[in-house]
């Protein structure tokens, strides 16, 4: 029942226009992850799903990219954690597809984090940080620091298996990487 209504809020969103139901949009979005999330927590997948597709909606109508990107990376965290790694792997596969079918390259580290997460829940520490190495060398340390930040945790874990010493210095640089660039960052 809660999906039909869901879909219904997005009907009247698609004919109305959400500029002239919501004057702000962040309060729609805050809304849409506050039920991804319940949904991530609740175990049910239909209910997941049906919640991230929704977000995932709103997102592409208002051609908000770096979220909608997220947002479709964390139903391939989903996947991974709750071990539909078929599913997971098809994710990415579409979600690279997208990124270059709407030639918004610069999210193309998005991916390369999910095989890195990918590889790393199947235990193939070497293949996680090949992927983890490239979504570093695909991200915009200025523009998404976060990011920075993410990419070398995730790689400092994958290290820690094989390598203890490089994933110690990858562990040391994280308060410089995330520090530094938002120092400089102002929100557009």
């Amino acid at each position: 029942m809660k999906h039909y209504l869901y879909l219904f809020v997005l009907l009247i969103l698609a004919f109305l226009g959400s500029d002239k139901i919501y004057a702000d949009t962040d309060n729609v979005e805050q809304e849409l992850a506050m039920r991804v999330q319940q949904a991530q927590v609740s175990g049910s997948d239909s209910d997941f799903y049906n919640a991230q597709k929704l977000f995932l909606n709103h997102l592409e109508q208002n051609q908000a990219w770096d979220k909608y990107y997220r947002v479709w990376m964390s139903r391939v965290n989903y996947d991974v954690n709750h071990k539909h790694f078929h599913r997971a792997f098809t994710q990415i596969h579409r979600l690279t597809n997208d990124i270059r079918k709407r030639h918004q390259e610069q999210y193309l580290y998005i991916p390369n984090m999910c095989l890195g997460l990918f590889y790393s829940s199947r235990n193939q520490p070497e293949m996680a940080e090949t992927y983890f190495r490239r979504a570093l060398k695909g991200v915009d340390a200025n523009k998404e620091p976060v990011s920075v930040f993410n990419c070398y945790l995730s790689l400092a874990l994958s290290l820690s298996f094989k390598h203890p010493a490089e994933a110690m210095a990858c562990l040391d640089s994280l308060p410089k990487q995330l520090l530094c660039p938002l120092r400089q960052y102002t929100p557009a």
